[in-house]
C-alpha cells in the first residue's frame, strides 16, 4: 500500500470490511492455540482423548475385578467375591475313589429275524406235538378200555382190539416223528446260534416274549484282536457311539457266539439288553470290567469339563478369589464320571459351574487392547 508515495506493507487499510477482520483474527487464534497444544502435548482440544482415558479408567477398574497369571506352569485367573456371585460359580469337592479298570469293545444289535422265522417253525412243530400227545392219549386209553372188557364179557371181537392197538401205534408214531421235528429244529438253532441260547429260547418263555416283542434285543459284542472276555463276565455297559458315557445302559451275558461280525476282527459273545430304541445292525461302545483290577482316584464331573484346544480342561479353586485352569490327560469316562488316577487330590474344589464363563475371562485378557503399542 502507498502512504504519502512510499509502500508500506503493514499499514492498515482503515477501509476493510469489519467482518473479513474479524475472520482473521479468529483464524489466527485457533493457529496460536494448536501450536500451544502441540508444544504442550496436552491435547486439551482433542475431546476423544477423554473418551479414551476415561476408557483405560474402567480397564483400570476391571483390573481389580480379575487377572490372569502363571502359577507352577498353571493359567490362574483371579476373580472377585462379588463377581462370583454374579456370575454363579459354583465348585464341588473331590472324593478319593475306586475304580474297576475297563475294556473297550463294540457290540452290534443283531437282526432277529431269523430267529423269529425259527420261532415260528418251533411254535408250530410244539402244537403239533400237543395235538399228537393228546391223540396217543386217548387212543391208549381206548385200548385199555377194549382190553378190559374183551377180558371181562369177551364181548368185544379180537379185530376191534387190533384195531384200537393199530390207532394207538399210529398216534404213538406221529407224536415221535414230531419230538424228532423238535429235535432237529433245537440242532438248527444250536448250528446258527448255540446251545445256551438255544436252550434260553426254549426254557424261558418270558426272555422269548421280551425278544420278539421287540422289548429287549440280542447283541454281538466283539473283543479286537486276540482278547477275550474276563472269566465270571455277567454284565456289561453298552451305548450308541458317541453318546455320552455316563447314560450308558447294562447289558447281560448269554453264550459265546458261533459266528464272528462282519467288519471287526475278535472274538464275538452274545449279550441281550433291555430297550425297544436300537435298530438293527447299528454299532454300539461297549465297556467290560477286567477282572478285579481296581484303580485310586477320583471322579470329575461332567458337566465340570470344557474343552479347549481338542483337549478337556477342568478349573480347580485354589483360594478365595483364585481358579486354576488344569488339563485332563489320562480319564476312562465312566457313568460316575471322568476317573483320572492322578493329577488330582482328594478334597480339591472343582468348578461345577462358571468353568466356561472363567475361561472367557482368561482369554479376555490375553487379547491386546487394539490402543496398546506394539
Amino acid at each position: 500500500m502507498q502512504v504519502d508515495g512510499r509502500n508500506e506493507p503493514f499499514a492498515v487499510n482503515n477501509n476493510m470490511n469489519p467482518v473479513y477482520k474479524l475472520t482473521g483474527l479468529v483464524i489466527l487464534l485457533f493457529a496460536v492455540l494448536l501450536a500451544f497444544n502441540y508444544v504442550t502435548d496436552d491435547d486439551f482440544l482433542l475431546p476423544g482423548k477423554y473418551a479414551t482415558d476415561h476408557d483405560d479408567d474402567d480397564d483400570d477398574e476391571r483390573t481389580g475385578q480379575s487377572s490372569v497369571s502363571i502359577i507352577d506352569g498353571q493359567v490362574a485367573v483371579r476373580i472377585d467375591q462379588e463377581t462370583q456371585v454374579q456370575a454363579n460359580i459354583q465348585t464341588t469337592r473331590l472324593e478319593t475313589s475306586e475304580h474297576n479298570n475297563e475294556i473297550h469293545a463294540y457290540a452290534r444289535v443283531l437282526d432277529i429275524q431269523p430267529l423269529l422265522d425259527w420261532w415260528s417253525r418251533y411254535r408250530a412243530i410244539q402244537t403239533e406235538r400237543k395235538i399228537a400227545g393228546t391223540a396217543v392219549q386217548i387212543s391208549r386209553q381206548e385200548f385199555e378200555r377194549l382190553k378190559l372188557l374183551r377180558s371181562e364179557a369177551s364181548n368185544i371181537s379180537e379185530r376191534q382190539l387190533q384195531q384200537a392197538r393199530l390207532q394207538w401205534t399210529n398216534d404213538q408214531s406221529s407224536l415221535d416223528a414230531t419230538q424228532h421235528k423238535l429235535k432237529d429244529i433245537r440242532i438248527q438253532l444250536i448250528q446258527g446260534w448255540g446251545n445256551l441260547l438255544a436252550d434260553k429260547l426254549m426254557g424261558d418263555e418270558k426272555f422269548s416274549a421280551r425278544l420278539f416283542e421287540r422289548t429287549s434285543v440280542l447283541l454281538l459284542v466283539i473283543l479286537e484282536g486276540n482278547a477275550e472276555l474276563p472269566d465270571n463276565t455277567n454284565t456289561i455297559l453298552i451305548n450308541e457311539q458317541g453318546r455320552d458315557r455316563t447314560l450308558a445302559q447294562e447289558a447281560y451275558f448269554l453264550s459265546p457266539a458261533s459266528f464272528p461280525d462282519n467288519q471287526i476282527h475278535g472274538r464275538t459273545y452274545l449279550f441281550h439288553t433291555s430297550t425297544s430304541s436300537l435298530r438293527a445292525g447299528i454299532y454300539l461302545d461297549a465297556w467290560i470290567p477286567s477282572g478285579n483290577e481296581i484303580t485310586t482316584g477320583v471322579y470329575i464331573p461332567p458337566e465340570a469339563v470344557i474343552w479347549y484346544a481338542d483337549k478337556p480342561w477342568v478349573y480347580i479353586k485354589s483360594g478365595e478369589d483364585k481358579f486354576l485352569r488344569r488339563d485332563l490327560e489320562e480319564y476312562t469316562i465312566t457313568r460316575s464320571g471322568w476317573f483320572v488316577k492322578q493329577g488330582y487330590r482328594d478334597g480339591e474344589l472343582v468348578v461345577l459351574r462358571g468353568a466356561q464363563m472363567l475361561l472367557s475371562e482368561e482369554f479376555r485378557w490375553s487379547i491386546p487392547d487394539e490402543d496398546d503399542d506394539p
